[in-house]
């Protein structure tokens, strides 16, 4: 089989395609006055480092209407 198409490439793509990704519920598109105001994190890159987690774990500390939770994921 011969394939015709270009590989996918975000770094020199840019202005078509985005690797940016949220954290957090989506918005209420039908809620007018503004009153479900639910945060979201915007993230440049979908890997996280260890250093972006603990960013994203302290934000539960110091702002208010956004908590974090930690699961243990470990399998046995």
């Amino acid at each position: 089989a011969q394939v015709t198409n270009p590989p996918i490439d975000p770094i020199r793509e840019e202005l078509v395609m985005s690797l940016v990704s949220f954290i957090g519920p989506r918005p209420n598109i039908f809620d007018l006055v503004g009153n479900s105001r639910r945060k979201r994190l915007e993230v440049r890159q979908p890997i996280l480092t260890n250093g972006d987690l603990e960013k994203i774990r302290s934000i539960g500390h110091t702002e208010d209407r956004f908590d974090t939770k930690t699961i243990d994921i470990t399998y046995a």
